[in-house]
């Protein structure tokens, strides 16, 4: 990770900590910052966690912020995409079913925020995704380890909340193409072995175990995530 991304890293978690104040538990960067090295199409991925609700006006400020301090794709020179996503830590131990989040921004629903839209709480199940990448790999930049605030999802609760996000996944495949296959051969991996590892690596081994007339697609989308 390199100067400029720890910058912007840092400079979100500061805004994170001015607007949740003492309802924040902990602040974790995640994902390929940690997991693995952060390619061109990295976003930068947050995860605050909070021991009680949110308010609507701590998530208009976390989404203010978030689009200053966040540069939508292709952008040069500006930094990356940040992904923060905010949860409650008493309802991921135990986990609550469906999982919920307090508030998510991404670079995906700009347009929405600047047309005024302020995240809501909501049921997500993607979250469990996103909770297992943090297992799998994360730095504190706030707080205690990760391990010792909430619980990771099941396998079985993984493999559940993959199966509910599928048909949203499937629904944006002509506008995200390469995200929707890394995101597949990801959902392979981890229902296989048990495991999230990066969109990288779980392209390299579904690749592997692809018959050969179906494997350009997803090298195709492994090479544009690498910037090649």
């Amino acid at each position: 990770m390199g100067p400029a991304d720890r910058r912007q890293a840092d400079a979100v978690t500061e805004q994170v900590v001015r607007v949740l104040e003492e309802a924040l538990v902990g602040v974790y960067l995640y994902g390929s910052a940690v997991l693995s090295e952060l390619r061109p199409h990295s976003d930068l991925d947050l995860l605050a966690i909070v021991d009680r609700p949110t308010t609507s006006g701590q998530r208009r400020a976390l989404r203010d912020a978030c689009m200053e301090l966040s540069a939508p794709p292709g952008t040069q020179g500006a930094g990356r995409p940040v992904e923060l996503t905010v949860v409650q830590a008493p309802k991921l131990r135990p986990w609550a079913w469906p999982p919920e989040r307090e508030f998510q921004f991404g670079e995906w629903m700009r347009g929405d925020y600047e047309e005024g839209f302020v995240p809501r709480p909501g049921a997500d199940y993607d979250l469990a995704a996103v909770i297992a990448t943090a297992f799998t790999a994360s730095e504190p930049l706030v707080g205690p380890p990760l391990s010792s605030v909430i619980d990771p999802p099941t396998h079985a609760e993984l493999v559940t909340a993959m199966l509910e996000s599928l048909p949203a996944l499937l629904a944006d495949r002509e506008e995200d193409t390469v995200n929707v296959l890394l995101t597949l051969a990801r959902m392979w991996h981890t229902v296989e072995t048990g495991r999230v590892t990066s969109k990288d690596a779980a392209a390299r081994w579904a690749i592997e175990r692809l018959p050969e007339e179906m494997r350009p697609p997803l090298e195709a989308a492994r090479a544009i995530y690498l910037g090649l």
